[in-house]
């Protein structure tokens, strides 16, 4: 990673105080401007020889400004004067000639974030080219190393971050924040005489100090490769379905985004508009906080300078609230929830998970049945709720692994299957914005030969 990026908001500021002037010149009623500038680079080793390295350096500006009610945007990457000029008049000539949309507009001022802290979202410690050649080695070597003969490295990567933005609006608004982050990954191919299976981990952290070791993730890469050999599918029936951890993050997501407010106005959540319902199993939650320190989905504010909040969204199995920008939010007669980028850090909890029930504890309790490892595609009616999914896992006999399974398919309503989740494990994975453990659910359709 090139050593020579700093954060310097008085620039961006300066970039964003002179369009909403020119905004202003044009006749705006109002504006709202984001300029960032940041830098990255991504390398990936095959066989222990460099097989990618790509570093970019970017700088951008992206700007709606309103006449009225009717709005015009426009970006440039191009920061001089002149750009500048001729972003705001194309803003403005979209502007004038667009649609009136009686819910556009900029959020209510009484709503913008008036604490902005350090939530310690960038760390200036970087890798050289040598630094993340060596870590990529390191994870392929472990691969290699995990299980001899029988499986070996596909590649390692390396991907970091750092950047920094700019947001304000006509309405006094301006603040931002820099950021970083760091991911390393590894890919894994097993073989014997029935086949080959693929394998994948890796970890992502602000900073590239607290990243898992390479060994870690080289042979946690391997192990779930060589886990699926002799993979078969499986007859077809019903029975319970374990998720593990990280493929459970996608039953979440589905959730998350049945209650987000594009999907609510749009009419295509298979939940609707549904506060005050249950909508998933009583021992269920999902927490949202904006503000913990070095999250991946931390803010002081959303992408219209909108503070987000610490909340229940679902309390206990019921839905307490939306994911809502300003704009879905007046289409849907409700306030703004501060979610304009989406949803903040999410983690799902369960009234009786008990620190005994991590993975091996809840293959246990399933006694019989899937445990999903890997989804394959993607086979969700957001409208309906009709789920059907390609998966590969493992099949449990008697409270353990028996065989690899593939080749199958599993179905079910998500109206249905939240309200079937018997448990959720304390084996919770971090991934992005969400920390979910595994999820039980107790009886489902498998589709196989």
């Amino acid at each position: 990673m090139p050593s020579d990026f700093s954060p310097d908001p008085a620039r961006l500021q300066r970039y964003a105080a002179q369009v909403l002037d020119y905004a202003r010149r044009e006749g705006a009623d109002s504006a709202v401007v984001s300029v960032s500038h940041a830098q990255s680079r991504t390398l990936r080793v095959r066989h222990s020889e460099i097989d990618t390295l790509i570093q970019n350096q970017h700088q951008g500006l992206s700007l709606t400004l309103f006449h009225g009610q009717r709005a015009g945007s426009v970006s440039t990457s191009l920061l001089t004067d002149e750009a500048l000029r001729n972003a705001v008049a194309a803003a403005s000539t979209l502007a004038r000639y667009g649609d009136d949309d009686p819910c556009s507009g900029l959020p209510d001022p009484r709503q913008q974030a008036t604490e902005i802290v350090d939530l310690a979202l960038y760390h200036p410690a970087t890798l050289s080219v040598d630094d993340a050649l060596a870590l990529a080695r390191q994870t392929e070597a472990a691969t290699d190393n995990a299980h001899p003969g029988r499986c070996a490295s596909e590649g390692a990567e390396i991907t970091s971050w750092q950047g920094e933005f700019i947001l304000a609006n006509s309405q006094g608004f301006s603040a931002g924040f820099p950021g970083s982050s760091h991911t390393l990954q590894g890919h894994a191919l097993a073989r014997d005489e029935h086949g080959r299976q693929q394998g994948f981990w890796h970890d992502a952290q602000r900073s590239p100090q607290r990243l898992a070791s390479p060994q870690a993730i080289g042979r946690t890469a391997a192990d779930r490769a060589v886990a699926q050999l002799g993979a078969a599918p499986l007859t077809t029936r019903r029975c319970p379905v374990l998720f593990e951890a990280p493929v459970a993050h996608s039953l979440v997501h589905h959730l998350v985004g049945a209650l987000s407010g594009g999907a609510l106005y749009r009419a295509t959540s298979f939940l609707g508009l549904c506060a005050g319902q249950r909508i998933t199993a009583s021992h269920l939650s999902l927490h949202e906080n904006p503000l913990i320190p070095g999250g991946w989905a931390s803010g002081c504010f959303d992408a219209e300078g909108v503070a987000g909040t610490v909340r229940e969204v679902v309390n206990e199995g019921v839905a307490c609230g939306y994911f809502l920008s300003s704009y879905s939010a007046r289409r849907l007669a409700l306030q703004t929830t501060g979610n304009a980028s989406g949803a903040w850090n999410l983690s799902l909890s369960s009234s009786l998970t008990r620190p005994q029930d991590d993975l091996a504890g809840l293959i246990r309790q399933m006694h019989r049945g899937l445990l999903v490892t890997t989804l394959l595609g993607n086979g969700l009616n957001p409208i309906s709720g009709d789920y059907s999914q390609g998966v590969a896992g493992l099949w449990i006999e008697n409270g353990e692994i028996h065989s690899p399974v593939t080749g199958i398919t599993i179905a079910g309503n998500l109206k249905t299957l939240w309200q079937r989740c018997i448990a959720l494990g304390a084996d919770t994975h971090t991934r992005g914005a969400l920390s979910c453990g595994s999820l039980l659910i107790d009886d489902m359709q498998l589709a196989g030969l």
